[in-house]
This record gives structure tokens, C-alpha cells and sequence, in this order.
């Protein structure tokens, strides 16, 4: 106990304590009603979580830790919309971290900026020849393969944006005919998950066909891509989907969104 400037005694502890309760509060209370500071911080998570790595394949593509449910989650949490931004800045920002401050598009930018003629020539054999024969120039000129950096950027910009469509497939809807009948989900939360995973894992498919396999057998081309696709796409996906279907999980992801879209409830806070 402490004598007060009004001459009365003060507890000390109790005015530490309720000090400490009131930073809580308020703390707390700015987490209500405010998804733009929940889509920050589950964008900042989804991209910390891409640089930890469960397994990283030699040649491209990793399993990470839950990065994709994340990623998908602020459609689910924010809004669809405000998710899809989130996965085209998660790309940009994924894109600029690996490729750019490394120095891979500058050693592009050297090799072909003071030569537009070779450039040009460049996207003439890919227009008239494909891919393969274009690889094959680089590889013997020695120069950066601009093949390849288009394939990257695809894998990115499509691969991680189609992640953001995961708000729209799990709000869609199918009205049934009758009055008075309510809307049907099409999807689950766990089955937009998965279709958007499936989604990701078809463009990989398609962008390791184009851009990075050898010329062989298509069906062979086919299962090899498929099967490397499946390894650092769909296993992350299964895993994510295990955590995703645990009850606990999703009324944690559910009072989260409440928190993201209401005012603070003293009610619905005790009750979670």
C-alpha cells in the first residue's frame, strides 16, 4: 500500500492490474471490425510460412508449412475479393523476393536489354517453334533462359492467384427452385479448399508440360508432370485439408471472421 497525493492509501498492485486489463481490452477491442488489419497479418503469415519448407524439390515447387490454407483463408475470413488481392500480392511479392533481388531478371534485363534485335528473334522461334527448340538456343548461347522465366512467372501469377479464387467457391451458391427455399452451397469450406488446391495443381501440370519438360511420349510428359505436380502441390493440399476438417480449427476460423466483421461483443468473446 502506498499513501496517494489525496492522502488516501493506494494498492499498488490492483492499479498495476488494472492497468494491465485495460491495455487488454483495448488491444483486443481493435481486433473487432477490422478485416484490413486481419487481411495484413494473415497475408504477412501466408508469406513467412512459404519460406518454411516441409521438403524443397531441386527443381522448382516445395511443400511448405500450411502457406496455402492461409493464403486461401483470407477469402474465407476477409471477403472473396479482398482474397483474391491477397494472392496476386502474395505472388508479386513471392516473385520479387525469389527472382528479382536475386539478380535472375537483371542477368535477363543484361543479356537481351541492348540487344532488342535478338529479343525479338527469340519470340519469333517461340511463336513459330515452341518451346523446346527456344530452350535448346538459350541453353547452347549460354545466355539466361527467358523460357524458363516465362514459366516462372505463369507458375506465379496464375498458380498462387488461382489459390484467391477460394472465397468465391466457398461463398457460391445454387438457388433451388420452389419459394421459400434457401440457397444450397455448392462447396464446403473444406471443398473449395480442395478445389482450388485441384485448380493449382492443374496449372502446374500444365505450365511443367510447357515450359520445363524434354520432348518425349506425351502420355509419359503427362504422368511426369502430373507426378511432380502431385508431390509439392497436392500433398501440402491433403495436409492442409487433415488440419482444416478439425472441428476446433474451424470454430477458431469462425470466430475469427465474426471478430473480423463485428463490433466488439463482451458476449460472443466469453462464449468462445
Amino acid at each position: 500500500m502506498k499513501l496517494g497525493l489525496d492522502n488516501k492509501y493506494v494498492d499498488e498492485e490492483n492499479l498495476v492490474n488494472n492497468k494491465v486489463k485495460e491495455m487488454h481490452q483495448r488491444l483486443l477491442k481493435g481486433w473487432w471490425n477490422n478485416p484490413v488489419r486481419w487481411f495484413i497479418v494473415l497475408l504477412a503469415l501466408s508469406l513467412v510460412l512459404s519460406y518454411i519448407y516441409i521438403l524443397r524439390l531441386s527443381e522448382g515447387g516445395d511443400i511448405t508449412f500450411f502457406s496455402m490454407l492461409i493464403l486461401c483463408l483470407i477469402g474465407y475470413i476477409v471477403n472473396p475479393k479482398a482474397g483474391l488481392l491477397a494472392a496476386f500480392l502474395f505472388a508479386l511479392i513471392r516473385y520479387g523476393i525469389d527472382y528479382v533481388f536475386s539478380g535472375k531478371i537483371a542477368d535477363a534485363i543484361t543479356a537481351y536489354g541492348g540487344q532488342p534485335e535478338l529479343f525479338m528473334e527469340y519470340l519469333t522461334i517461340l511463336a513459330r517453334d515452341g518451346y523446346h527448340v527456344l530452350h535448346k538456343v538459350f541453353l547452347d548461347t549460354g545466355n539466361p533462359d527467358f523460357v524458363l522465366i516465362l514459366g516462372d512467372i505463369f507458375d506465379y501469377f496464375i498458380g498462387y492467384t488461382l489459390l484467391g479464387l477460394y472465397g468465391f467457391a466457398e461463398a457460391l451458391t445454387i438457388q433451388k427452385k420452389g419459394e421459400g427455399e434457401k440457397p444450397r452451397k455448392v462447396f464446403s469450406l473444406q471443398g473449395a479448399f480442395l478445389f482450388v488446391v485441384s485448380l493449382r495443381f492443374i496449372e502446374s501440370v500444365v505450365s511443367t508440360l510447357v515450359f520445363y519438360i524434354e520432348p518425349q511420349v506425351w502420355f509419359i510428359q503427362l504422368i511426369a508432370a502430373a507426378a511432380y505436380s502431385f508431390i509439392y502441390v497436392f500433398i501440402e493440399g491433403l495436409l492442409s485439408l487433415f488440419v482444416f476438417s478439425i472441428p476446433q480449427v474451424v470454430n477458431v476460423l469462425l470466430f475469427v471472421r465474426t471478430v473480423a466483421h463485428t463490433e466488439y461483443n463482451e458476449r460472443i468473446y466469453k462464449e468462445y
